[in-house]
């Protein structure tokens, strides 16, 4: 079911930005980013200022959140191998990590960290979680 919701999660979230023109158009990163409240920190603001001031940066950067949005949300339908759970982990958290670094929303980071292990790693595989400690 955690699965389900999470796909879901996804799904919603890039199906409700193609409402948005902003998002069709590939400027909504721009706007999002340059926000005063939900931007970018003011001590970064001058690092990407001129990555911002790129058109096809910002395109590629919008499309790229809605592209791995709808990835995600396939995830479902993908069977699982060695590697390709790895793969969509890392993506995911450095999709997620990207978002503190624009928007500064630490507790969504870790909200969704623990949403994609448990939707990313694979059901079927038992993990040793056993430590020892040698005193």
């Amino acid at each position: 079911m955690i699965s389900i919701q999470i796909c879901v999660v996804y799904f919603h979230s890039a199906i409700a930005k193609f409402g948005v023109e902003e998002w069709r158009n590939g400027t909504a990163v721009y706007y999002w980013a340059t926000h005063n409240i939900f931007g970018v920190n003011t001590s970064f603001i001058s690092a990407v200022r001129d990555l911002l001031a790129m058109k096809l940066v910002v395109m590629l950067l919008t499309w790229g959140a809605l592209f791995l949005e709808i990835l995600f949300f396939g995830w479902i339908f993908i069977r699982s191998n060695k590697w390709n759970w790895l793969l969509f982990l890392l993506m995911g958290f450095s999709f997620h990590f990207l978002i503190i670094f624009f928007h500064g929303l630490f507790s969504f980071f870790f909200s969704m960290l623990g949403a994609i292990i448990l939707y990313y790693i694979p059901k079927h595989k038992n993990f040793n979680l056993k430590f020892s400690c040698h005193e």
